[in-house]
């Protein structure tokens, strides 16, 4: 209500009582909106807090696929190469039977022999792979 400037504007007790109740029902209503915002307010905090613990999650798991993805892409890498030693051993080792091997006949009979230059193979190709890897 707007300041009187005369006595004549001063309302009755009647008529304040009618504003004030009018106040306090519109205050009543307002403060439930209020309450009503706040729940819904609070729902969605919630609703926002679980969401970003789904997103959390879903990145760690994504995270352990793609390590488990990138072990798994070098344990077939790995495996190339060392089927790849293994041939060139193999192809070698036949070529110098074949045509004939500056190594003594019994080093050329011996298994033994024959796992060593393999092993030292898959071993050299191994390393060769590793320092290739490790340059990415």
């Amino acid at each position: 209500m707007p300041r009187p400037e005369s006595s004549k504007e001063i309302p009755t007790f009647a008529e304040c009582r009618v504003e004030v109740d009018r106040l306090l029902a519109e205050k009543k209503e307002l403060q439930r909106n209020l309450h009503a915002m706040e729940s819904i307010t609070r729902d969605r905090r919630l609703e926002a807090e679980e969401l970003k613990k789904e997103k959390r999650q879903l990145v760690r798991k994504m995270d352990v696929i793609s390590r488990k993805q990138a072990a798994s892409e070098k344990l077939k890498s790995t495996a190339g190469w060392s089927g790849a030693a293994i041939g060139c051993v193999t192809l070698t080792w036949q070529a110098m039977q074949h045509y004939g091997s500056p190594l003594p006949p019994f080093l050329m009979e011996s298994e033994i022999f024959y796992g060593a230059v393999c092993w030292f193979a898959t071993t050299t190709f191994a390393w060769v792979a590793r320092s290739y890897y490790e340059a990415d």
